[in-house]
């Protein structure tokens, strides 16, 4: 009796695993040389800050352009220069003796962040999967969650041991040795290019238009899409889930304002970590079987739960803060995962895949800008209050409009929720 072989998707699956976990775990782990870079090169924290702003705007100009290279080209040739220009910026860092260089190389690893890190995933998986769309890119969105929890303590250890700038240098061999392999010798464009069809397709099936299932040959051109209420819709959803979690680099500030020792923030941080991680898993599952609206609320209720305790713990001033904010921490974590699954899915759902990577990427710019505008609105909110009052007011407001346009968004659609 021959055993049954495994289909090419699930090894391109892995290949998405691995670009999460060694792509987008490095670039989190950029948080952990602020101290020994600034001290070194005598700047303050807000010079070394504007690197992230450095690498949003990078993203936001190139996703339109790398949505049309993903529609052209072979995404091998795509994703390993990818991987290789991230690697190259990323030791560079280690080299650098002026924050200018710095900037640039974070130009660099925000352009090509455009594609590990929104782009391909999403992407691949609508290319080589007939169901269960929503699950597989949750859990694979997860392990970039994975790779951060990883990467950050040994990061951490490296730069005690061997100071911040052979570390840069090591992770960007991780880089490297963990991502090009798969992008090289198991990523392809499409199941044709193996000779197969997508995983779960039956044959001669007809296109069914709901969150699960999409044809990816079939659906609407990015020129009808632009043109189409819904887009703007979906788009307005994703930059208000791009703002909401820009609160995310705040939360252990959020904590420290709240009493919480400065030690323990780093703490509360990882609370947010390890519930995202979680919830993006349980997000799709949730998404697929159930659909849109119920999906988005549901973790919006959390979203909404971290506001209400914010409100109580700065109302009644409770003794034990840390345990507050660690809940409400893991509340945001847990209602991170909307913005981060639901728009690619809405729109793998409403457009399906003729032009997928060029109308994704345009929703994209959208969330990305929202969220790089964020951040600063949250910080000039705080140094107005010293305190997340109005914050956590804004983002609850922001919350409840994206819940609106999801529901507005899968109204619109024949899904069969």
């Amino acid at each position: 009796m021959s055993k049954k072989k495994v289909h090419y998707a699930w090894w391109v699956w892995l290949s998405c695993i691995a670009i999460a976990f060694f792509s987008s775990g490095a670039l989190s782990t950029q948080g952990i040389f602020l101290r020994p870079v600034t001290e070194e090169l005598g700047i303050s924290a807000t010079k070394f800050s504007i690197i992230f702003t450095v690498m949003s705007l990078s993203m936001f100009l190139f996703l339109p352009i790398i949505g049309r290279l993903l529609k052209r080209y072979d995404h091998r040739l795509i994703l390993s220069t990818a991987v290789i220009i991230q690697s190259l910026a990323q030791a560079m860092m280690g080299i650098y003796q002026s924050i200018i260089g710095f900037y640039v190389s974070a130009f660099f690893i925000g352009m090509v962040t455009a594609v590990t890190l929104i782009m391909i995933i999403p992407l691949t998986v609508q290319q080589w999967f007939y169901k269960n769309i929503a699950t597989l890119t949750g859990v694979a969105l997860a392990f970039s969650g994975v790779g951060a929890a990883v990467m950050q303590p040994i990061g951490t250890a490296l730069i005690a041991a061997y100071g911040w700038r052979v570390t840069y240098f090591i992770l960007a061999v991780a880089i490297v040795a963990g991502t090009l392999p798969f992008t090289l010798f198991v990523i392809r464009t499409n199941p044709a290019e193996k000779g197969l069809e997508r995983y779960g397709q039956p044959a001669n099936s007809e296109m069914k238009t709901n969150t699960n299932v999409v044809e990816q040959k079939e659906g609407i051109s990015a020129g009808e899409a632009y043109r189409s209420p819904r887009f703007y819709l979906i788009a307005a959803f994703a930059a208000c889930g791009g703002y909401c979690i820009s609160i995310q680099v705040h939360i252990p500030n959020m904590a420290a304002s709240l009493g919480v020792d400065l030690l323990k923030t780093g703490v509360v941080a990882s609370a947010a970590s390890i519930t995202m991680m979680i919830a993006k898993m349980t997000n799709g599952w949730v998404n697929d079987r159930f659909g849109i609206k119920i999906s988005v609320g549901f973790f919006s209720l959390f979203g909404l739960a971290a506001v209400l305790l914010t409100g109580y713990v700065l109302k009644e001033s409770p003794n034990n803060a840390f345990l507050f904010s660690a809940i409400i921490a893991g509340c945001l974590g847990i209602y991170f995962s909307v913005p981060t699954i639901s728009p690619p899915v809405i729109s793998q759902a409403i457009f399906g895949g003729k032009d997928y990577s060029l109308i994704y990427a345009k929703i994209s710019m959208f969330y990305i800008l929202a969220s790089a505008l964020g951040g600063t609105i949250n910080g000039i909110l705080f140094d107005k209050n010293q305190n997340y009052s109005l914050n956590f007011i804004v983002f609850g407001v922001a919350l409840l409009l994206a819940v609106l346009l999801a529901v507005a968004v899968s109204g619109k659609t024949k899904s069969k929720h």
